[in-house]
């Protein structure tokens, strides 16, 4: 992906920002041409789609490739009384995602949750990943050794290289088995 975002940490982040600062109806962010709030734009309650903006430029109101991608992937995992995107283009997209989340009674809880179901949904790039590490509440380290073409990615133990033999894991069951992981850099 562009600036090497990857689409599931791009849900992450945004994730992070709606429960940091909440979840916005019925625009990006409240006040967005600042003529009541103090408080600078990425500091707001912000919908969905100006928190994936935020998480790729640091601006909720700044258009960016990554999450440009990120709001066709989500919104083609959403219903809205009952209905996919009507239109192809990237407005309708966004238009579909702000209505997902305008819906009344839409909490937080579930922003995040959706955000955090796509981000582990998320096509995972080949490339952009392989070497990071995963920690396990046990304390081990488990390294993405490989990223076949048409399956999961596969893990391994950190300092052990992956081949016949070797054990190899997907994140699926890491999780499984461990619960929750921390995912860190690539080594």
């Amino acid at each position: 992906m562009t600036n090497r975002i990857e689409l599931a940490d791009l849900f992450r982040r945004a994730a992070t920002i709606i429960q940091t600062n909440g979840h916005h109806q019925g625009d990006y962010i409240p006040d967005p041409f600042n003529r009541v709030l103090n408080a600078l734009p990425h500091e707001r309650p912000m919908n969905i789609v100006a928190a994936l903006r935020c998480a790729e430029t640091g601006h909720p109101q700044r258009y960016g490739p990554a999450s440009t991608g990120a709001v066709r992937f989500l919104a083609g995992r959403l219903l809205v009384d009952g209905e996919p995107p009507f239109w192809p283009d990237d407005y309708s997209m966004e238009s579909h995602v702000a209505a997902w989340g305008d819906v009344a009674g839409r909490t937080v809880a579930e922003v995040v949750a959706v955000l955090l179901d796509a981000a582990e949904a998320a096509p995972v790039p080949r490339a952009a990943v392989v070497g990071r590490t995963l920690t396990m509440s046990d304390g081990t380290e488990w390294v993405l050794w490989s990223v076949p073409a048409d399956g999961e990615p596969l893990y391994t133990v950190a300092g052990v290289r992956g081949g016949p033999g070797v054990q190899q894991s997907s994140y699926a069951d890491l999780s499984a088995r461990f619960g929750p992981v921390s995912v860190g850099s690539a080594w």
